[in-house]
């Protein structure tokens, strides 16, 4: 075959995977894997448009075709070539047998228990790779790596989003295989930002906790995110079951319900309830009042199931004015009919009178309010915001009071 023949084949493989594809194929493959097909097809009918416009009429193009195909496509020989209403195809079949193909993923280090959920992606995705390479000849990746590397790749991006793939091939023994490598691609995780948060215990009691929701969430760090927030649903359930194992969750009988945000600055908010105890202690300051002072609370309460499928609680409560050390004691029982809503029934020694209390969980980041109705109807009643962990802001409202509006500003401890 002359040169001139040979340097025209190459040139025109080479122009035509870089040029763009062709509305419609003039030339049909046949015989072929599913994702090599179109990269031939694309060659051929862009070969088979210069042989168009150069050959003479009537003259045969079959032949040009076989020579172009058997030089360019290594590993595959035409075995016959057919034309249906203008459209040529092209049959091919393997030079000589293909060999057994092996795929190995090679996993980048990662710790528990990110390392399990690659693993299993990479289990089903080991066979799609598989799959690919079945019946290919060795000798064809010299030409078709780059269509190879693009249909895993593709598959790639389906089960593992956000991780850039590089391909090897080895043979070992008499045994071929492909090299799949990983390396994690942009945007990342990078940080993670943890919220505790608690409407039965105490903020000194579960505050260690944050360091530990840091050190749980470590291994996503410098993952890539589309990977993080695709395995979003098993990294809060693994976090629930590690957290559980916790010694203050076991010694207050608290689940902790965790809800997290995949960003490169991740949210991790975590609320604790005891199922048995409630403990909250405060201390309370108001503004725009000359009526009250500075003041200490703590809550203690005993969760129990009075009525069926509604939470309840028996609890008591000290209030401490921190100006006069007078101090006022509450007895209530109350009930909760729905999420975090409240509706109860409280005795205050301050009047010696009941009241009706209706009030919703102070939440972080989230607003909450309540309101007291004594048994001759004067109201009391706040709406607030736990801006933070530590620090919740109310407009309060007292009938009793001269100043009757004021601002309380409340440290949870």
């Amino acid at each position: 075959m002359c040169p001139l023949f040979c340097v025209f084949s190459w040139v025109v493989l080479f122009l035509l995977l870089l040029g763009p594809r062709p509305c419609e194929a003039a030339v049909r493959a046949l015989g072929l894997p599913e994702w090599l097909t179109p990269l031939v097809e694309k060659s051929l009918s862009a070969v088979e448009q210069e042989i168009e416009a150069a050959r003479a009429k009537n003259a045969p193009k079959e032949p040009m075709i076989r020579a172009v195909s058997e030089r360019l496509f290594a590993g595959y020989r035409v075995a016959k070539t057919f034309d249906e209403s203008g459209t040529l195809s092209v049959y091919f079949e393997v030079s000589r047998e293909p060999p057994q193909w092996g795929v190995r993923l090679i996993s980048p280090e990662l710790s528990p228990p990110v390392n399990d959920w690659f693993a299993e992606d990479c289990a089903f995705l080991r066979e799609q790779i598989t799959s690919l390479l079945e019946g290919v000849p060795l000798e064809a990746l010299a030409w078709c790596d780059v269509g190879l590397r693009d249909a895993v790749a593709e598959r790639t991006a389906q089960t593992l989003p956000g991780w850039r793939i590089s391909l090897v091939v080895r043979a070992e023994g008499g045994e071929t295989f492909l090299e799949v490598h990983f390396t994690p691609s942009p945007p990342f995780v990078l940080a993670v930002a943890p919220f505790v948060s608690s409407s039965s215990l105490p903020l000194l009691l579960y505050s260690s906790l944050k360091e530990d929701v840091v050190l749980m969430f470590a291994p996503i760090i410098g993952l890539p995110l589309p990977w993080v927030a695709r395995h979003k649903e098993e990294l809060v359930a693994w976090s629930e079951r590690t957290l559980a194992g916790k010694w203050v969750l076991q010694d207050t009988h608290a689940e902790a319900s965790v809800q997290f945000t995949a960003q490169e600055v991740s949210h991790v908010d975590v609320e604790l309830e005891s199922r048995r105890y409630v403990i909250w202690a405060w201390v309370a300051a108001y503004a725009g009042t000359s009526d009250r002072y500075p003041e200490f609370g703590l809550h203690l309460g005993r969760r129990a199931r009075i009525l069926p499928r509604w939470k309840s609680e028996i609890y008591g409560e000290l209030i401490l004015d921190l100006h006069d050390a007078s101090l006022e004691k509450r007895l209530g029982l109350r009930w909760s009919p729905w999420k975090s809503v409240w509706v109860g029934a409280e005795w205050a020694s301050a009047d010696d009178m009941w009241w009706l209390r209706v009030s919703t969980e102070a939440r972080l980041k989230r607003p909450y309010g309540w309101v007291r109705i004594r048994e001759d109807g004067h109201a009391n009643f706040g709406v607030g915001w736990r801006a933070g962990e530590h620090f919740s802001i109310e407009v309060h409202y007292d009938e009793r009071d001269d100043d009757k509006w004021s601002l309380r500003f409340i440290g949870n401890l």
